[in-house]
């Protein structure tokens, strides 16, 4: 080739180059499951996603609305990277599946186990249920289909050996359930969350209720086929008219993610969640009680990524 026609080339190519930006470095897509808007696990996902943002820049950070139920389809499915669950729920997706998607999900790997979520279940003052055998018959709110509260209200109807069948079980948000126990369309509700819950307090405001105990030997028989129940105690005091302990049911909020996340981004993830706990627990106040000795205890497998974080830390040998 002519020389003046290479340089003519070289030129062009030159100029085709600097005409065009430089490709920045490609942001990784991290999708976090929650609850809805009018849930406490929202505002703690925001706040997550502004931590992951800041610490990370390259990654593109969202979030999913999902509930417990589709954040667990949707991490299996790919939808969400990393998500809130509760133990109950992450559990029964790994081992069968849920009942969107009844097959094992076992894309499932855990981070961490925060905090202790309890399954109290209200009835007006008045009522002649004392306990969970008398719900028999009755109308009872039980959760929005697949959410932690209905899942959970399942097993501990199954514990006491009823089912669905034996009530009039009505699926109701939060609101819904407040509203239906003022008009007495209702004579029982669960509530499943950290406590104190403020639904319950908003309850007792108006129109007035008690909660009822779960029987703790009813639940430890039932512990072989479901290991992540344990009874547990309402503490005295947790609300002001409360005067003495009362027996409940334990269940633990977890974070997941998904297996075929790299080992060094769920490090890094892991890391900048602990480290952000003080800041979290001002968002919402249950991630102050999150115990760094117990976090490893997920009921799935842990994340290889996590079990490093927890490793260096001496955590869990």
């Amino acid at each position: 080739m002519h020389a003046r026609h290479v340089v003519t080339l070289i030129a062009a190519v030159c100029l085709a180059a600097c005409g065009r930006p430089a490709a920045g470095p490609a942001r990784t897509a991290v999708a976090i499951a929650s609850g809805g808007p009018g849930g406490a696990l929202y505002p703690l996902a925001l706040s997550l996603q502004r931590v992951y943002h800041g610490d990370f820049p390259n990654l593109l950070v969202s979030i999913q609305p999902l509930g417990s139920s589709g954040s667990v389809d949707a991490l299996q499915d790919g939808g969400a990277q990393i998500g809130f669950a509760q133990a109950d729920i992450a559990y029964l997706a790994y081992t069968r599946g849920t009942t969107a998607h009844p097959r094992p999900h076992t894309g499932l790997r855990g981070i961490a186990v925060l905090w202790a979520n309890t399954a109290q279940i209200a009835v007006p003052d008045d009522s002649p249920i004392q306990s969970i055998s008398d719900l028999r018959g009755k109308r009872v709110a039980v959760g929005s289909p697949g959410t932690s509260t209905e899942v959970l209200a399942r097993l501990i109807l199954k514990a006491y050996g009823m089912s669905y069948a034996d009530l009039r079980p009505a699926f109701t948000s939060f609101d819904e359930r407040v509203k239906q126990m003022r008009h007495g369309a209702i004579d029982a509700a669960f509530v499943v969350t950290a406590i104190p819950a403020p639904v319950i307090q908003e309850l007792k405001a108006n129109p007035g209720i008690r909660l009822i105990p779960v029987d703790p030997d009813r639940i430890e028989a039932f512990r072989g086929r479901y290991p992540f129940l344990r009874p547990t105690l309402l503490p005295e005091g947790t609300y002001a008219w409360q005067h003495k302990p009362l027996p409940v049911v334990g269940i633990d909020e977890l974070l997941v993610c998904r297996s075929d996340l790299s080992d060094a981004l769920v490090y890094q993830l892991t890391k900048a969640f602990f480290e952000a706990l003080p800041m979290l627990a001002r968002v919402n106040a249950a991630a102050g009680t999150i115990d760094l000795d117990e976090a490893p205890g997920t009921p799935i497998p842990l994340h290889p990524g996590a079990a490093r974080y927890y490793r260096e830390r001496e955590i869990g040998r």
